[in-house]
């Protein structure tokens, strides 16, 4: 929510183009969205405190009350931090590690928030030599008993290396060969080299362009098993890390629950034919959202399972929404809705058009996809 930003500054100033961003970016597999009022990127102005506040609050509580991911606020400042938690924020991104406002400690401990201690500058002061992953092992340690010591619960501690934070591309470079070293530090492990300036310098493209030299990194971090990569190219990233998670990891289990609705029905203005324009036709809708619902079943909790009246609206949504020419597209942004909107693995929507003008007698016509999150 910057304009400022060195990749993406201005684009998602409104708050419904920020909302939709987010709703795609978890439709192709984010699982946390960060908000952030104001740039890192080297040089950028300071901003107030009320302007950034104005900035990411309404955001924040739009994506908290929609989208099924937590969601992180960037900051240093402990006042935003305490009111985007209120907001709805879960994670406090805090890319000065609790150097940046002397109630930010006290801050994510009253708020029960769990904090990202990003690391800042050269490990070990950039002495020629120095062991680059020990180094910060020992700085990350040091972060983590100090937010400790100011009241936040270990297990709510997350640190980040800082890629690019005070560093030299030489320092970037060795810091990614060694994230494996970090895991010994027992805190998720978070690791943000998103289309910076050390792509740059290695691929010699402009930050638009970096985005596959991203997915390389990102892919080598999972090897590693760090537990977050922070991207703006989700898509892409995530198909790059689920194949090094299945590797490493060991390959997700099945699809196997599944919730079906079938036989919505809608009148709508949509199609290609010239004949069918500002002429209302039935729809007809079946989707199959799939996940785990071993927990709903057994807590016979609303709050752990899918509200069916809320999948219902969603898919009004787009069927009543704007017109558009192909059951391909309609079927795409029922999936992709979906995907964005409930906590589940994967989308499979068909949409019928019983009396699409074909010339003839036809009993339907219907097209299906199937969508995961991140696929």
């Amino acid at each position: 929510m910057t304009p400022d930003s060195f990749s993406d500054g201005g684009r998602y100033l409104d708050p419904a183009a920020a909302l939709e961003h987010a709703r795609r970016m978890v439709a192709d597999g984010a699982d946390i969205i960060d908000v952030g009022g104001e740039s890192t990127a080297p040089g950028a102005a300071p901003v107030p405190l009320e302007e950034e506040l104005r900035r990411v609050l309404p955001v924040i509580e739009a994506l908290a009350a929609e989208l099924p991911v937590p969601i992180s606020v960037d900051t240093y400042k402990a006042e935003v931090a305490r009111r985007a938690v209120a907001a709805g924020a879960s994670i406090v991104n805090d890319v000065r590690a609790l150097g940046g406002d002397p109630d930010m400690a006290a801050a994510v401990a009253e708020t029960g928030a769990h904090i990202i201690l990003v690391h800042h500058g050269e490990p070990g002061g950039g002495a020629p030599g120095a062991d680059v992953a020990a180094a910060l092992r020992r700085e990350l340690e040091a972060l983590v008993e100090r937010a400790q010591r100011a009241g936040i619960a270990r297990e709510k501690i997350w640190v980040d290396p800082g890629f690019g934070f005070g560093k030299g591309a030489a320092v970037n470079l060795a810091l990614s060969r060694g994230l494996g070293q970090l895991k010994a530090l027992g805190r998720p492990l978070v690791y943000g080299p998103s289309r910076k300036r050390t792509l740059g310098l290695v691929t010699g493209l402009p930050p638009e362009e970096r985005d596959e030299a991203t997915a390389g990194l990102a892919a080598l971090a999972a090897a590693q098993c760090a537990d977050v990569v922070r991207v703006h190219n989700v898509r892409l990233t995530a198909r790059a890390v689920r194949m090094v998670d299945a590797v490493c990891r060991g390959f997700p289990a099945p699809l196997a629950d599944a919730i079906l609705l079938e036989g919505m029905r809608f009148q709508a203005d949509h199609g290609a034919y010239p004949q069918e324009r500002g002429v209302p036709q039935p729809f007809v809708v079946d989707v199959r959202l799939y996940g785990d619902w071993r927990a709903a079943a057994r807590s016979d909790d609303l709050s752990q399972a899918v509200d069916y009246a809320a999948v219902h609206r969603e898919v009004a949504a787009v069927l009543e929404g704007p017109r558009r020419h192909l059951l391909e597209a309609l079927a795409e942004a029922v999936a992709e809705r979906l995907l964005a909107r409930f906590p589940v693995t994967a989308a499979w929507v068909r949409v019928h058009k019983p009396r699409a003008p074909l010339g003839g007698p036809v009993n339907d016509v219907a097209v299906e996809v199937v969508r995961t999150r991140g696929g």
